[in-house]
């Protein structure tokens, strides 16, 4: 499938360090590097699934505070329809994507591949980061 996303900004999601605010503490999600955080977060809680979201700056085009913030409410209550478990998340640009503002986001566990894919399209976002069983995160491009 061909993407609609400028190849720049593929790589710029790629190399986002994705923290997530879990109750025993923060950790990074990178793409494609296998985190233990998470491995031991999935032990602990029986899911096998996890979902790295925002819906901060739809398409990569930068919003006002207002509207991200609006939009950041309504998807955690989309996301309590599929989720037990949700915490709070950051997306940072690193290197030379170090400018970007971070993006308030969400981690929710035990949602699947297909939903992620769902919300991350009503978020109108370019991609969302999931993982499997494996605990490595992927970038699912939804345009």
């Amino acid at each position: 499938m061909l993407s609609q996303i400028d190849p720049a900004k593929v790589a710029a999601y790629q190399s986002t360090d994705y923290i997530v605010e879990a109750p025993q503490g923060s950790f990074v999600l990178r793409i494609g590097e296998a985190s233990r955080e998470l491995q031991a977060l999935y032990a602990q809680t029986g899911h096998g699934s996890a979902l790295f979201i925002t819906a901060f700056n739809p398409e990569g085009a930068l919003q006002g505070d207002a509207m991200n913030q609006a939009a950041h409410e309504e998807l955690r209550s989309r996301l309590d329809a599929y989720a037990d478990l949700v915490f709070d998340g950051e997306g940072q640009g690193v290197g030379e994507n170090a400018g970007w503002p971070a993006e308030k986001s969400f981690f929710a566990l035990g949602v699947d591949r297909g939903v992620s894919a769902s919300l991350g399209r009503q978020a109108r976002q370019d991609a969302v980061v999931w993982a499997g069983a494996d605990g490595v995160p992927h970038l699912l491009i939804l345009r």
